[in-house]
Formats: C-alpha cells, sequence, structure tokens
C-alpha cells in the first residue's frame, strides 16, 4: 500500500479500506501513507499534492480497518478503535469454517440490508462520560449504530 494506492482507490469516491499486515506497511519510515491516514480521520480530509507541476487536493477520507501484529504509530492508534485478537488455543474444539452458501448468511445479509434501507442514526449520540475529543469520534459511529439497534450500554462498555 502507498500513498498513490489510496489517492487512487479513493479518486472521489468513499471508500473502506481493510488493509492486512499493517505491521508491514512500514509506517513508522513512511511519513507520506502515515500522512494520508492521519488526514482520512475525518470526512472532507485531504492531503495536497503536486501533480504536473500544480497543486491538487486529494480527498482522503475513508473509515480504515487494520490488522497487524503489535501497534502501529501512536497517532494512527490514537485514530482508532483498537480490537486486540488472540489466537485461537490449540486445547479447544476447532472453529466452524465459514460455508458461504450457509442459508443463515443470505438471511443475516437480507436482515442488514432492511437494518440500512431503514436506519437513523444520531449524528451525535449520547456519550459516555469521560469519552471526549478525539476517542469520541472514534466510537461515535458505532455508538450511533447500538443506539438505532436499541442496545442499552454502560460506560464499562465502550472502552478507550
Amino acid at each position: 500500500m502507498t500513498a498513490a494506492a489510496v489517492y487512487h482507490t479513493l479518486a472521489g469516491r468513499e471508500h473502506t479500506l481493510l488493509l492486512d499486515e499493517g505491521d508491514n506497511l512500514g509506517l513508522l519510515n513512511n511519513p507520506g501513507l502515515r500522512a494520508v491516514f492521519n488526514a482520512g480521520h475525518r470526512r472532507g480530509g485531504a492531503i495536497s499534492r503536486f501533480i504536473g507541476g500544480r497543486p491538487r487536493k486529494l480527498s482522503v477520507f475513508a473509515p480504515l480497518a487494520v490488522a497487524a501484529i503489535g501497534t502501529l504509530p501512536l497517532p494512527l492508534m490514537h485514530r482508532a478503535v483498537v480490537i486486540s485478537m488472540q489466537r485461537h488455543a490449540q486445547n479447544t474444539a476447532p472453529l466452524e469454517q465459514l460455508d458461504e452458501h450457509d442459508p443463515r448468511l443470505a438471511a443475516s445479509r437480507v436482515e442488514i440490508q432492511k437494518w440500512a434501507a431503514t436506519c437513523t442514526l444520531a449524528r451525535e449520540p449520547e456519550m459516555p462520560p469521560g469519552l471526549h475529543n478525539r476517542a469520541a469520534d472514534n466510537w461515535r459511529v458505532l455508538l450511533a449504530i447500538a443506539d438505532d439497534l436499541g442496545h442499552s450500554r454502560s460506560c464499562a462498555d465502550v472502552q478507550r
């Protein structure tokens, strides 16, 4: 993944970027890509670049999910909802393989599409005490989705 690849992928369209092996992106030594990810954290985020001798503003807003072993640069981590994952323990039952033809997946997809067509997400959902600034920005959409689905939550449900 390069900064140019992000510009090309987004190219005026909104996408969600899903990146695997984020630990291999060299973000500590790649300020250009790091700047794109940081600027893309908020709607309207853009980077200015000279293209053909002229300045051009390129939109880089995109929800971003990065899978990585270890940690990523601190500014990126501060713009993240971190989900720590563990390897599947060998002494537990094997995980069920996902079958793309399982009718439960099709039924789930239909239910998700129905919800998406009728949902009304609050632009400013109620934030738990202590969740503010960038941390609140990180959780805002997920809390709005939970609220729309009717899930109650407590402050303990949302971690920084």
